[in-house]
């Protein structure tokens, strides 16, 4: 903010820029799940670590964990049957 902008015209210039970002993450986004969807064509079920997983990683339970999901899911449930310890992606998670 500078001496001659009241409080009002930085919030309005804050708020446009935020939205100008908002915007470019959108287009960066969809940049990214196009060249995702190319790859994913050409190497398909190869796949992939936890760490360096898409957010909105599909079958994400096959990519990391593979056939042993299931054996996964039942030692879970087994020693969690409460489900007390929840993590995005993690064996048992719905998301």
């Amino acid at each position: 903010m500078t001496r001659a902008e009241s409080p009002r015209g930085y919030r309005r210039r804050r708020v446009l820029g935020a939205g100008l970002a908002l915007a470019a993450t959108a287009a960066l986004r969809d940049r990214v799940m196009k060249t995702i969807t190319v790859l994913c064509t050409i190497a398909p079920g190869t796949g992939t670590y936890v760490n360096e997983c898409d957010y909105f990683q599909e079958n994400w339970q096959g990519a990391f964990c593979g056939a042993n999901y299931g054996r996964l899911i039942r030692i879970k449930q087994r020693y969690d049957p409460d489900g007390l310890f929840v993590v995005h992606h993690g064996v048992g998670s719905r998301t």
